[in-house]
């Protein structure tokens, strides 16, 4: 299902990352001089950052070759491995020691 937990909470991880990843780059182009942008500009185009972020984990739901927010293969359902158990062999009896 599209919107079950662990999808969601994918996406949020995402929109999270982004967010900080493009504020502090905003800011931190402004404190070294590269662009002059005031801290309100920074956390707009954060915003707008994050929201495309969503945008697109939405959008590339069941594309790709795995079901989660990624189209490069990273999935929210894990594989099940199937466990086997294996038949247990009794120890052979030990014969008493010849005197």
């Amino acid at each position: 299902m599209l919107f079950d937990v662990d999808y969601l909470k994918a996406t949020a991880e995402r929109a999270v990352k982004t967010f900080f990843q493009v504020f502090g780059s905003a800011l931190g182009a402004s404190a070294v001089g590269i662009v002059n942008m005031p801290w309100g500009d920074a956390l707009s185009i954060a915003l707008g950052a994050t929201v495309l972020s969503i945008v697109t984990s939405l959008g590339s739901a069941k594309a790709g070759s795995s079901y989660g927010p990624s189209m490069a293969g990273e999935t929210t359902r894990p594989k099940v491995v199937e466990v086997v158990k294996a038949a247990v062999k009794k120890p052979a009896a030990k014969k008493p020691a010849a005197k």
